[in-house]
């Protein structure tokens, strides 16, 4: 990661034929860096399979959402820290199995 903001800082002050230029992108994007391999863990551990089922706090997550639609103050009922609350919902509501449950939940209030 590092390597690549120093390539995008240093672009303007180098002249490169445009071979040299596409060639030293497609060994950037092939190159795996550890802090791109650390974010994909992260993500990946968090993302989970559709089939997992979703963890305590997940649940809480979702029911509080359903209360009022307010994402950091769902975060911050269902357990999560205030100074990363919103991070942490948007995180939630981008994951499949989060949305497939609001989804559920929401269709057991409406038969209720």
């Amino acid at each position: 990661m590092l390597k690549k903001i120093l390539y995008y800082l240093a672009k303007p002050f180098h002249k490169k034929t445009n071979q040299d230029k596409n060639s030293l992108k497609l060994k950037l994007e092939e190159e795996k860096f550890p802090e791109d391999m650390i974010l994909e863990e992260k993500w990946d551990k968090l993302k989970g399979d559709k089939s997992d089922p979703l963890s305590e706090r997940q649940q809480r997550f979702v029911i509080e959402y359903l209360k009022d639609y307010d994402i950091k103050q769902a975060a911050i009922r269902a357990g999560y820290s205030k100074r990363t609350a919103n991070a942490n919902g948007t995180t939630l509501l981008s994951l499949a199995k989060i949305n497939s449950a609001i989804k559920k939940e929401r269709k057991k209030l409406i038969k209720k």
